[in-house]
Order: C-alpha cells, then structure tokens, then sequence
C-alpha cells in the first residue's frame, strides 16, 4: 500500500514548507531614504500662504456646491445665491492671492 502523506511530501520538493509573502515572491524591495521634511525649512510667508489658500479654496468648493444644491434640489434662490455668490467671490480671492504669491 503506498502511503499518501510520503508520497505527497516527496511531490514538491522545492516548496517551502510555510509561505511567507515577504521572502517568497517577487524581488527585494531596494530600502530608500526619503529626505526629512521639517517644517522649519520652509519660508514663513510660503507657509502662510499655503494654508491660508487651503482655507480659501475649502470655504470656496463648499459653498459653491452648497449654494448650487439649495438652488438646484430645493429652488432657494434667497438663501443658494447668496452662498453661492460667496463661494464664486472667495475662489476668485483666492486665484487671485495665488496668482499674486506666483509673481513675487
């Protein structure tokens, strides 16, 4: 009678015995060092900037859709305008500040 489990052992001999993702397949994964990003290094009025046309473009994106959706879905003009007239005013602000910031 031939025994199944020696017989299945000696099939695959070149199969590692517990498979590791890491080792097992693919090639090795060259260890790079990404540079130290410290926020010292960067100038105080490129800093400012940056953040404060986050701020501006968030406020902008938010309330032109907000004021396009209570236009649109629930036909406010009153209050959609309004908001969105202020999105539209604070994304050209802020185009205009990034322009401005590119130019110096």
């Amino acid at each position: 009678m031939i025994d199944l489990e020696e017989e299945q052992s000696d099939a695959w001999p070149d199969e590692p015995k517990e498979f590791n993702p890491d080792t097992d397949i693919g090639p090795e994964i060259p260890s790079v060092k990404m540079p130290s990003s410290d926020v010292s290094d960067i100038p105080d009025d490129v800093f400012r900037t940056f953040w404060s046309l986050v701020l501006t473009f968030n406020v902008a994106l938010f309330a032109l859709s907000l004021g396009a959706m209570l236009m649109y879905f629930r036909a406010d003009y009153w209050t959609g305008g309004p908001v969105f007239a202020i999105g539209a005013l604070s994304l050209v602000y802020g185009l205009a500040k990034y322009r401005a910031h590119q130019n110096r």
